[in-house]
């Protein structure tokens, strides 16, 4: 009996020493300042302490209403720019008759759906060029929000060519464009191309026929001739690419031979003196210049074998 009343007390007295010993596995320590049943909580030794402190007043308050406004206003103004701001119309107009209109369509396709304001007029002009090198003048202005109206026109075309079965207009920037169906010039110069070597593809450009300084030196000598030699009208122009010669070939059936490989201003001036001296009864069936210094004639009363002669050397492909 005495035994069971100590082992109450055995117990009692474990059971404070094992709150005891919980207690003292947490992280408290003894505060001196208070009594010494008293335990407080241990402190850890943290390096990295944030420390907090932010209070609300009137200029924080307005600052960051500021922020939210500008904030707002600019996603505005990004939607607007990309949405309402954006080319959704292009319209176009044609000044002449010579440039393509569904071409310059093509050309500017790529700008819809962009900014009308980042769309500069540079970068347009500079995609209608690379597709239609013949336009000259082009005229852009942008109306808000979506449109934009473009007006282009075209060089002035200087000749009309015939080469492989196509017909071509010859700009004058020195560019080929595809045939229209178009009110020619009565005195529009029209040539035809005679080549050994048919290209069977289509031509882009004019230097798939002649070099640029080849088509000046054609041009300037038709002109030349034109002007100087009035009394001969000019029916037919036949360029043979591979000889390199120039026959032009008047109403009266006068063939006039030209080296383009000579001199063009000594073979005119030699062929005005002798237009000048000449007597104006007889007639030629060709006269060639290409012989510097020299002239060779052949008259109407030998047509049979001078003709002959003529078609011997360029029977290859005679212009219709």
């Amino acid at each position: 009996m005495f035994k069971k009343f100590f082992n109450i007390f055995w117990k009692k007295n474990t059971r404070f020493k094992d709150k005891v010993f919980r207690e003292k596995r947490k992280f408290y320590m003894f505060s001196w300042k208070k009594s010494s049943s008293f335990f407080c909580k241990r402190k850890k030794n943290n390096k990295f302490q944030l420390k907090i402190n932010f209070k609300l007043d009137k200029k924080k308050i307005l600052y960051i209403t500021f922020i939210w406004i500008v904030i707002s206003l600019i996603s505005i103004v990004y939607v607007l720019k990309w949405w309402y701001f954006s080319i959704k119309k292009i319209n176009i107009e044609i000044q002449d008759n010579i440039t393509d209109e569904d071409i310059a369509y093509k050309s500017v396709d790529l700008i819809r759906n962009k900014s009308i304001f980042l769309e500069n007029k540079e970068n347009i002009i500079k995609k209608i060029i690379d597709y239609q090198k013949n336009i000259r003048d082009i005229y852009i202005s942008k109306r808000l929000p979506d449109t934009i109206n473009i007006k282009l026109k075209s060089y002035p075309i200087l000749m009309k060519i015939n080469y492989n079965d196509n017909i071509y207009f010859l700009t004058s920037n020195w560019v080929l464009i595809p045939y229209k169906k178009i009110n020619d010039k009565k005195d529009l110069i029209k040539i035809n191309v005679i080549d050994k070597k048919i290209n069977k593809y289509k031509i882009i450009s004019y230097k798939k026929i002649f070099k640029k300084e080849k088509i000046k030196k054609i041009y300037l000598l038709i002109n030349s001739f034109r002007n100087n030699l009035i009394d001969h009208h000019i029916w037919k122009i036949i360029y043979y690419k591979n000889e390199r010669e120039l026959h032009i070939i008047t109403k009266n059936k006068t063939i006039f031979i030209f080296s383009l490989e000579e001199d063009i201003e000594k073979q005119l001036k030699k062929l005005i003196v002798f237009h000048k001296e000449k007597d104006k009864k007889l007639k030629y069936v060709y006269i060639d210049l290409r012989i510097e210094d020299k002239l060779y004639l052949c008259p109407y009363k030998n047509e049979f074998q001078c003709l002959r002669n003529y078609k011997r050397i360029y029977w290859k492909k005679m212009a219709k």
